[in-house]
């Protein structure tokens, strides 16, 4: 694993975190009051997850780099198929098959996330302070994903519900798996992105043009 491709993953995995207590919100309002244990696990799962995008910017920072230049743009292909699928769930689909998302991505962090730093910190030589995302979360997941395997048990009403959350677990699998092909595939660079900068500032000038941040506004 290179540098460029672990902050590629730090930079996906906040896109999907900052979103997360959202979509638990919002998929927390779609349930009726016939649900409302289902319901209060979203509540609770939603309050469980605020603000974990902040160790991913944290880890960011403690590599040397400025969060504000690797987390700028839009999430790549796994990443943004992800988000997607869970906002439409938690409004125009069916909420639980969130259930079957929440088994994927808390039963990595529960089995992968905790030895993935040790291994990070031991053979690539990061310190304890850059993986912290994963640390912590290898302890949270686990928690986690009990407390999904009991709502999957106890909260699920129907077929419908099974099905839904089928749908989501399989496709989370297949979102995850291309999220981390897009890391491998387009690690971070921080020096190409200064490089088009200036190439763009460059041609700019060649023909004529101002850059955008020189354009006075008229009234």
């Amino acid at each position: 694993m290179t540098r460029g491709e672990y902050l590629a993953y730090l930079r996906e995995t906040y896109h999907m975190v900052r979103h997360t207590p959202r979509m638990l919100a919002l998929a927390a309002a779609k349930c009726d009051d016939d649900r409302r244990c289902l319901r209060d696990w979203f509540i609770e799962q939603a309050t469980d997850e605020n603000n974990h995008d902040q160790f991913c910017i944290k880890d960011i920072r403690h590599m040397g780099e400025d969060p504000t230049d690797v987390l700028g743009g839009a999430p790549l292909q796994g990443e943004w198929a992800l988000v997607c699928q869970n906002y439409f769930m938690a409004t125009y689909g069916n909420p639980a098959g969130i259930l079957g998302v929440a088994s994927i991505t808390e039963g990595l962090g529960a089995t992968t996330a905790g030895g993935t730093a040790d291994l990070l910190i031991a053979r690539y030589r990061y310190s304890s302070d850059c993986v912290t995302f994963l640390r912590s979360h290898s302890d949270f997941e686990l928690h986690n994903l009990e407390e999904t395997k009991r709502a999957i048990d106890e909260l699920v009403t129907g077929p419908q519900d099974v099905e839904a959350i089928i749908q989501g677990r399989r496709m989370t699998i297949i979102y995850c798996a291309q999220m981390f092909s897009d890391c491998l595939n387009h690690p971070y660079r921080a020096k190409e992105g200064i490089e088009a900068a200036a190439l763009a500032r460059g041609r700019d000038k060649r023909h004529g043009r101002r850059s955008c941040s020189n354009l006075r506004t008229r009234p």
